[in-house]
């Protein structure tokens, strides 16, 4: 909820900021400026506890390149994620111990997000349509959040232990996008398409009875590469 507001406030004062540009255009030098707000679902399955749904906006540049136009676009990118639980059964633990689920808990909770650079090309169709492609770099910093508490017998003797870490991922992780535009006026369209979300996942993996406490536990790292139907509203300025 907190990133949703965040998000929303950014929203709010950067459309705002667009709008104003919208009723002061420059004239048409070859060069073309857009702000977009950009909404996007998960067509695959959920993983990792995160959203199905991610947020974002940017701000477009493009020039004539050929029959078409290059664009560069510079934004910030979120898929939140929800808090939930690993069954506590589940928790690898050191031979000779007997996990006591009753007293083992775990919950972790994670997020995408970051700075993003889009460059793409787009090409007309016709007066109102384009199609467009390109690559999305960064909006791929996976923050993963464990907290955690294992208890387990060693012969008739209760044992357990606590721990807690938060860890993140960052890279540029490249991310294919492809889709359609739709001219509504000079001054606004808006745009479909679907984008290969690509982030490396992190997830972090305790083993109850380790002797230090804890000095057994790793982050595993898994590449994830979601297919997102996105849908965005430009500004042109």
């Amino acid at each position: 909820m907190k990133a949703f507001a965040h998000m929303s406030r950014w929203f709010l004062v950067l459309g705002a900021a667009s709008s104003v540009g919208l009723m002061a255009q420059a004239p048409d030098n070859g060069i073309s400026t857009a702000f977009k707000l950009r909404a996007g679902y998960q067509v695959a399955s959920a993983k990792d506890g995160l959203a199905q749904h991610l947020m974002g906006f940017g701000l477009e540049a493009g020039f004539g390149l050929g029959s078409g136009r290059f664009t560069t676009e510079l934004g910030y990118m979120i898929k939140p994620g929800n808090e939930y639980r690993v069954d506590p059964t589940t928790i690898p633990h050191e031979a000779g111990f007997t996990l006591d689920p009753s007293n083992s808990v775990e919950s972790r909770k994670n997020k995408v997000d970051g700075l993003t650079l889009r460059l793409g090309y787009e090409g007309a169709l016709d007066a109102d349509w384009s199609w467009r492609a390109g690559i999305q770099l960064g909006g791929s910093k996976f923050t993963h959040q464990v907290i955690g508490q294992t208890g387990w017998l060693v012969g008739t003797t209760s044992q357990g232990a606590a721990y807690y870490t938060v860890s993140a991922k960052n890279a540029l992780a490249p991310s294919p996008f492809a889709g359609m535009t739709y001219n509504l006026s000079p001054s606004s369209a808006v745009e479909f398409g679907v984008l290969l979300q690509s982030f490396t996942a992190l997830d972090y993996q305790h083993v109850a009875g380790s002797t230090p406490a804890n000095s057994k536990d790793q982050i595993v790292e898994r590449g994830r590469m979601l297919p997102h139907f996105e849908a965005a509203y430009v500004f042109r300025f």
